[in-house]
């Protein structure tokens, strides 16, 4: 609102407050591909600060030689200064203080956006430089997204590296991987790490005579179990202990980094319960790209931005942003000292725009909120959603969760600096796991959604067929029987003090309910698979009561609800289907206890495994091949 503001004038002395500050740091963050710390802004609330202070954010992510040219930068602006122009010699304090009055009251005071600042040293992220994708028989696939991805980090200044972990159990297939990534690394300068059956085969040996551990557990983390009917999470582990130390950024080989938002996008931030998650479904590619908006964003700095940050940062953004604290939950003792605050944003979350990833179109019967109101417009919206894969689902700001029950690992961020869980290797569904687990294990940890959305975009044309909504109802999964297993640890916690100790301590748990004696073990699957899907049946029946929707769609749940009630009462509801489809129900049982008991055991060897990990890879050993790149 100034019209012309000088070098060194003021920010707060100007008239500035919160809510532009909120505005100044966005638009540098867009424009200039950085993000100087809110600390920064205080400490120098000037034009001339906030050059110096993106100069250095720049030179933190930059190569030596960018160094060197913004350095010759500084000194030209120094020398070029008029002399009358005197720097704001004041202290840090006496600055912060012009914000006294319009961050007082029940917004936090001056002191309190001090304190936030001071103590998140972490406000900046993480600098992510890795690309993971998982792949089966998709060569030509993968080649589309590594060049997709790859553009966009191009355009917005950043080198990156590329891991393939490869699950094809084809030699020729393999071979075609190898020779495309090999051409690829060429062609287009990149850094390219490689992991098919053979070179997780050596790494496996290698950490098995150097570290000393079980090779049957180092199997089922890379390569699942042989009767699993869906073994790719083997390479989602690959990935893991491949980028062990660092952060990553994890894409199926089928999605694309073309970016989008939503038309609601909005500043801010906010923590919630739950997944935050909107979900809208589209008729067609032609109605989803008139809606979502087409925006270039910068993949990698968005999720570096928003990695590993601690509940100290994400409060002196709130703060910055002109929020209240107190509707956001946020523990009193952050408030209080914020370096006393645990967790960290352990996996970050992009928006989705394309092919939904569902195994079955029964999640729409699970819709609430607007995604609930969106899809029950009218008959012709409820019909045309219910066959359609093309969906929207994203958030309008970054969103941060602690109490995560469900997540999809078509991409996702990864801060790998830490201990993570592995993936249950021979199921799907092992993604809704995943989060489940991470929260017993890690319960101070949040996940955090990004407004800015992935294209998934498989190669062929997927729809749901007509009834196939009513397909999920007459059963459940694996991954269903797990949750209903570990609901009791959900909800009474673990009682080891650190991450490992609780991954060890599930990992126990989940071990012995392998290990029960085949008739108790039925009898406690019955029980609690039946206590969690009356749960489910509740919400329905409620969701019901609550909406009159079109005809169709309360036909749908109707008889969702019914034949779920009827399934229910049958003696094999709680076998997984997706292994008694082709195993039959005695064998399912069966496996669903050896499954659990190899998973149990590689829960508790996991933190010595990636131990091993890092320190084979500091020497020179990691799982994937390094086939590209210069050196």
């Amino acid at each position: 609102g100034v019209a012309r503001p000088g070098l060194d004038d003021n920010f707060f002395a100007l008239g500035g407050h919160s809510l532009l500050i909120a505005r100044v740091l966005t638009a540098v963050r867009e424009r200039l591909f950085v993000s100087p710390t809110l600390r920064s802004f205080f400490e120098r609330p000037t034009v001339r600060g906030m050059a110096e202070a993106v100069l250095e954010a720049q030179t933190l992510q930059a190569e030596p030689d960018l160094v060197r040219e913004l350095l010759d930068q500084v000194q030209g602006v120094s020398s070029t200064a008029p002399p009358s122009v005197e720097p704001d010699r004041r202290s840090a304090q006496d600055r912060a203080d012009g914000a006294r009055l319009v961050m007082s009251g029940p917004r936090g005071t001056a002191e309190d956006i001090r304190a936030f600042a001071a103590a998140a040293d972490d406000v900046r992220g993480v600098a992510l430089r890795t690309l993971a994708v998982p792949t089966c028989d998709r060569v030509t696939g993968l080649r589309r997204a590594l060049l997709s991805y790859g553009a966009n980090a191009h355009r917005h200044g950043h080198e990156v590296e590329f891991v393939v972990m490869d699950n094809s159990s084809s030699a020729a297939t393999r071979d075609a991987y190898r020779t495309m990534l090999q051409d690829l690394a060429r062609s287009e300068k990149a850094e390219i790490h490689y992991g098919g059956a053979e070179e997780k085969v050596a790494w496996l040996d290698l950490c098995h005579r150097e570290a000393g551990l079980p090779r049957e557990v180092l199997a089922f983390a890379l390569f699942g179990h042989r009767e699993g009917p869906y073994n790719a999470a083997n390479n989602a582990n690959a990935n893991l202990l491949h980028t062990v130390g660092r952060p990553v950024l994890c894409a199926d080989d089928d999605t694309l980094g073309e970016t989008y938002v939503s038309p609601g996008l909005t500043d801010g931030m906010a923590l919630s319960s739950g997944s935050p998650e909107i979900n809208w479904a589209f008729a067609d590619r032609g109605e989803l790209e008139a809606t979502m908006v087409r925006s270039d964003r910068d993949i990698f700095g968005e999720h570096g931005r928003l990695l590993g940050r601690t509940p100290a940062s994400f409060a002196a953004e709130l703060l910055a942003h002109g929020l209240p604290l107190d509707e956001f939950g946020l523990p009193a003792a952050a408030l209080r000292d914020p370096s006393t605050a645990a967790g960290r944003a352990a996996l970050s979350v992009p928006s989705l725009v394309g092919d939904c990833g569902w195994a079955s179109p029964s999640t729409y019967l699970n819709f609430d909120g607007e995604s609930l109101s969106r899809l029950i417009r009218s008959e012709e919206d409820y019909r045309a959603g219910r066959v359609s894969r093309l969906n929207a689902r994203f958030v309008d700001r970054p969103t941060f969760t602690r109490d995560m029950t469900s997540f999809m690992c078509t991409f996702y961020g990864a801060d790998n600096r830490r201990l993570l869980l592995p993936y249950l290797p021979c199921t799907k569904g092992n993604d809704t796991l995943y989060a489940l687990l991470h929260s017993i294990c890690f319960p101070d940890d949040y996940f955090v959604y990004s407004p800015v959305a992935f294209s998934h975009q498989p190669v062929e044309t997927r729809r749901f067929w007509d009834h196939e909504i009513l397909r999920g109802a007459s059963g459940i999964d694996f991954s269903y029987l797990v949750a209903a297993l570990l609901e009791p640890l959900r909800v009474s916690g673990l009682s080891a003090v650190d991450g490992a100790g609780r991954m060890r301590e599930l990992g126990s748990c989940i071990r012995e309910l392998g290990l029960l004696p085949a008739e108790e073990f039925d009898e406690r699957s019955r029980r609690q698979v039946r206590a969690l899907a009356e749960r489910d049946l509740a919400e329905q029946r409620q969701r019901l009561a609550a909406h009159s929707g079109p005809p169709s769609w309360r036909r749908d749940l109707k008889e969702y609800i019914a034949l779920r009630a009827r399934s229910m009462d049958e003696s094999g509801f709680a076998v997984p289907l997706d292994l008694a489809v082709d195993k039959g129900a005695d064998r399912a049982r069966e496996l669903s206890r050896l499954f659990l008991r190899d998973f149990g055991e590689l829960l508790m060897a996991w933190p010595d495994i990636v131990t091993a990990a890092g320190e084979l890879a500091e020497r020179g050993h990691r799982l994937g091949r390094r086939i590209g790149g210069v050196s």
